[in-house]
């Protein structure tokens, strides 16, 4: 559907200017130029009643501009609010949604909260609220005539259909994250013959270990996001993957598996539900398999993986 997004980012918290715990997540929709960001988080130890202000920003500068999209007021633990501004024209600042690159949350208390989608990090200390210019008159024979700020325009059907609010519709109209390679183009490499003896099972990074009773990998490893560099140039886009990043930031690793076929898999531990089902189909982790090795109180653990390239050993 042309001109329409819808995705959720995940918020953190940022404590003396390093990012912390995760703490929530913001959903926003564009439709019809019409820009909506919901806002939920869980912040234990918050008080009531502290004003809270949301901004998007942009970058200029190697500063990150706040524009002004509203304000709410904390409950209890927590963060929830629903802001609605013209996509086009985000709070009449003549700035777009599609020019933004995250959204930024402080408290009068001093609590900054935070998300990006441009994969670029979120510095505190950058931080400042972005001032409009003032239109600047422009002389003609009649006078004096106002100049208009060009707005960017976003793409939009004259129809929008309907369509049922799926969570396989989301997924093919999010697009909270960069584009990527395809997966056949990452498994270009990739061998489909069975391993030859003297094919590699053992690699100069991770920590063998087997999360799996049914023999489907014949190897796997705990490994890093740093051991990512031993992989091919087009798998670089996934040590910036939000998904992964959190996953690894609950559970201290990650998963690498291999198969009898020569194929490589990335896993990320995790739970199985539908709200993790949609985030983990969103950042390009489709597939889960359940393991005994990850424990979770009313949900079913286990790992959340994709193909990935072999690992360049030379």
């Amino acid at each position: 559907m042309s001109g329409y997004r819808r995705f959720i980012a995940y918020v953190y918290e940022y404590s003396k200017g390093k990012k912390s715990r995760n703490c929530g997540f913001i959903k926003v929709e564009v439709k019809e130029q019409r820009c909506t960001v919901e806002v939920h988080l869980n912040c234990p130890g918050i008080l009531p009643d502290i004003p809270c202000d949301v901004y998007g920003f942009i970058r200029k500068d190697g500063l990150i501009n706040g524009i002004h999209l509203g304000s709410c007021k904390t409950k209890t633990n927590s963060v929830n609010c629903l802001i609605e501004s013209n996509s086009l024209n985000m709070s009449n600042s003549g700035i777009s949604f599609g020019q933004m690159g995250g959204i930024i949350l402080i408290t009068q208390s001093g609590s900054f909260f935070g998300t990006e989608w441009d994969d670029m990090p979120v510095r505190p200390e950058n931080f400042q609220e972005f001032k409009p210019s003032p239109p600047v008159p422009e002389k003609t024979e009649k006078g004096p005539v106002p100049v208009q700020k060009e707005i960017p325009e976003e793409s939009e059907n004259n129809t929008i259909q309907k369509q049922p609010d799926t969570e396989e519709n989301i997924k093919e109209e999010a697009d909270p994250i960069p584009e990527k390679p395809d997966e056949a183009d990452l498994l270009k490499q990739q061998s489909t013959d069975d391993l030859s003896d003297d094919a590699p099972v053992s690699l100069p990074f991770g920590e063998e270990f087997y999360p799996f009773s049914d023999g489907e990998f014949i190897t796997s490893w705990k490994i890093h996001p740093r051991d990512l560099i031993y992989f091919p140039k087009q798998c670089n886009f996934l040590q910036n993957n939000r998904f992964l990043q959190y996953g690894y930031y609950n559970f201290g690793h990650l998963f690498l598996g291999l198969r009898s076929n020569g194929q490589y898999f990335l896993g990320i531990p995790g739970g199985y539900n539908q709200q993790e089902r949609f985030m983990a189909n969103m950042f390009g982790f489709p597939y889960f398999k359940e393991s005994t090795s990850i424990e979770l109180p009313r949900m079913r653990g286990g790992y959340w993986y994709r193909p990935i390239c072999a690992p360049n050993l030379n």
